[in-house]
């Protein structure tokens, strides 16, 4: 099953990515805290669902050989329009794969929600064929199943509310789920494991619902 018509009607319209604060700052910060897992961005990095290339200088991506792929349109003209010397190339992160090129850094954030688990299998699969031998893939942002339901209580937002709205928030979290897809350690364990790839996971400072995975080859 591919990504939903829904999530992709809607996000191939915008031109930002929608985060919760979009100040540099902010940006800054969620960079420092992806650094401290991932380090200083090696020679060659893909990004897959790239968005308006919100995190690309603060990431330092700006100051090695970056290709960004996104489906969207507006995203992307954003991005040239800020950043004219990236490469850029408009794609599904899901099934983009590229023969000519290997990467040292396959990034993504806050996109792997939007994917269901044939739709990552595609993107682990693409990513481990255009990996060079000693990379990584960064899959960055994933909302955690075992926290979904302190999430739709308020928990991470201080919004705790009585018992009868709480009920209103879960059930309306349960049935129209923006945030897409949550998944759980084990699930990411073992689609990893398809593609020869050991996973390290690492929680998140800024979204404490959400975790951070890093996939290599095993050995490196």
């Amino acid at each position: 099953m591919r990504l939903k018509p829904l999530w992709r009607d809607y996000w191939s319209a915008q031109s930002s990515p929608q985060h919760r604060d979009s100040t540099a700052e902010f940006y800054r910060r969620h960079a420092a805290e992806l650094t401290l897992m991932m380090g200083a961005p090696p020679p060659t990095v893909l990004e897959l669902g790239c968005g308006d290339g919100a995190l690309y200088e603060a990431l330092g991506f700006d100051a090695v050989d970056y290709t960004g792929v996104d489906f969207s349109p507006a995203m992307l003209e954003q991005f040239a329009t800020r950043h004219p010397d990236a490469r850029l190339v408009l794609g599904d992160a899901a099934d983009y794969r590229d023969d000519a090129r290997r990467h040292d850094l396959v990034f993504s954030n806050q996109v792997v929600q939007y994917l269901d688990k044939e739709s990552f299998g595609r993107l682990l699969a693409n990513a481990s064929a255009m990996l060079a031998p000693r990379g990584a893939v960064v899959t960055a942002s994933v909302p955690c199943r075992a926290l979904r339901l302190r999430y739709f209580t308020g928990e991470y937002s201080g919004q705790r509310t009585n018992p009868a709205r709480n009920a209103y928030r879960i059930a309306g979290g349960l049935v129209g789920d923006r945030i897409g897809r949550w998944y759980s350690f084990a699930e990411i364990d073992r689609l990893g494991e398809q593609f020869g790839f050991r996973s390290e996971l690492y929680g998140s400072i800024y979204y404490p619902y959400r975790f951070h995975v890093r996939m290599t080859r095993d050995g490196y």
